[in-house]
């Protein structure tokens, strides 16, 4: 990127991160996994770079339940069965992402996810569905029991069907990923910690490990953060 367009880019951001909502009822600040009704699906045992690439190169995932079929109240999510390295090589081979939830509370939250989407977007022309990738927890200070979770890395991505009895497929939508410029700027003004920016939208490091520093603050246990890279989920 020329030094113009990086100037322009910053200064984009710049005035987008002044008109940001740094409280905890923004989604972007603090999704609430756990809560019950919440419309998010976390994804369990894949890679984050793997399925940022292979959706960068034009591939679909589906959606798979868990292995345990016990019947659950809408927004309970089951405990991962733990896996084996084997097991955990061909997830990230496959096309389809592996969750927590039952798969009668699987197609409805898939199903309410691509309602919402398709209805703000016909009516007001916004996406809002996106790919999580990588995940920070946190918490308010040290003394707080309350774990926060917010996305690190927003991947705009669409949900199709060709009919009703079709599983849905998740695709990208052809659009850059950008960093979650509501929890850079809420660590920052709360913490003096800095979550490091993209050098560019071509230069997406999901790999490694999640960028943080800090001038104010712990990284690690619970005051305030620790980011987790492989991590998903949409929402």
């Amino acid at each position: 990127m020329s030094a113009a367009g990086s100037s322009v880019r910053e200064r984009l951001l710049a005035e987008r991160r002044a008109l940001l909502d740094l409280g905890t009822r923004n989604r972007l600040i603090n999704v609430p996994l756990r809560a019950k009704g919440v419309r998010t699906i976390e994804v369990a045992g894949e890679s984050s770079a793997e399925i940022y690439g292979l959706l960068s190169e034009g591939k679909g995932f589906t959606f798979l339940p868990a292995k345990a079929q016990e019947e659950e109240q809408e927004g309970a999510v089951q405990a991962e069965a733990p896996i084996d390295a084997d097991e955990a090589a061909a997830r990230r081979r496959d096309n389809r992402l592996q969750t927590q939830l039952s798969a009668e509370a699987l197609q409805k939250r898939l199903f309410d996810i691509w309602y919402d989407a398709r209805t703000l977007e016909e009516e007001q022309g916004v996406n809002i569905l996106y790919l999580a990738l990588g995940l920070l927890r946190w918490y308010e200070d040290e003394k707080s029991d309350e774990a926060r979770h917010a996305p690190l890395i927003l991947l705009p991505v669409r949900l199709e069907r060709s009919s009703a009895a079709e599983r849905f497929t998740l695709r990208w939508r052809g659009e850059p990923a950008s960093p979650n410029l509501s929890i850079q700027a809420k660590m920052a003004a709360d913490f003096g910690i800095v979550i490091e920016d993209f050098p560019d939208e071509d230069d997406i490091d999901i790999a490694g490990r999640v960028p943080i520093s800090s001038s104010g603050g712990s990284v690690e246990g619970r005051g305030p953060g620790r980011g987790f890279p492989s991590r998903q989920f949409l929402t």
